[in-house]
């Protein structure tokens, strides 16, 4: 993964919303204007958001456009956004967004490692520890290079590909057990709604 999709001119530290939607404003606010998404991007963030929540636990969202509005996407990239007050996120308390913008092909590896790296309990912590942008990107880009470098992950079962055990088989591999079966893992609601993004 280009280390372009990490940068620091993307990161922001003491951002404030007043809920979920100015949250998500605030983050297609910053890929905007580090000229990875044009405006529409930002229009179907908001209408993804509103529809299927995408917060993944410990406080932390992923914001991202799907389908047809990733032809808005001009360079694949991350927008980390803190919160240290919090958003009341539709019943959830969210404190730190990391909005992805992505390629038509490049979804689910980045959704992947991305989720796996932020509901890392250490990762967290050191995120809101984190006191410049800089800490941050390479906090990320080391935890990313962590996760990407080990063997690759199994492959999607094709009856799964469209469902949430897809999300799951790649967010946290299944460990196989005597006699080869490898069985999946339950689902979350909020891993459920980003295996919807394929």
């Amino acid at each position: 993964m280009s280390v372009d999709v990490l940068r620091p001119d993307a990161v922001l530290l003491d951002a404030t919303a007043a809920d979920a939607d100015d949250a998500v404003a605030r983050c297609g606010q910053v890929l905007t204007r580090i000229g990875a998404v044009e405006a529409p991007y930002v229009t179907a963030m908001l209408a993804r958001e509103r529809a299927v929540s995408t917060v993944v636990g410990r406080g932390v969202a992923l914001p991202h456009g799907v389908g047809p509005a990733r032809q808005h996407v001009l360079r694949t990239a991350v927008a980390v956004v803190r919160f240290p007050a919090g958003v009341d996120w539709r019943g959830d308390r969210v404190t730190v967004c990391a909005a992805l913008a992505c390629r038509e092909d490049e979804p689910v590896e980045l959704i992947s490692l991305v989720t796996r790296l932020v509901l890392d309990e250490q990762q967290v912590a050191a995120l809101h520890a984190a006191t410049d942008p800089v800490q941050v990107v390479d906090l990320l880009r080391t935890g990313l290079a962590r996760l990407a470098d080990p063997a690759p992950l199994p492959p999607v079962p094709a009856a799964a590909r469209r469902s949430a055990s897809a999300w799951a088989w790649l967010a946290h591999p299944p460990v196989p057990v005597p006699g080869g079966q490898v069985p999946y893992s339950p689902v979350s609601t909020a891993e459920a709604s980003l295996a919807l993004d394929r």
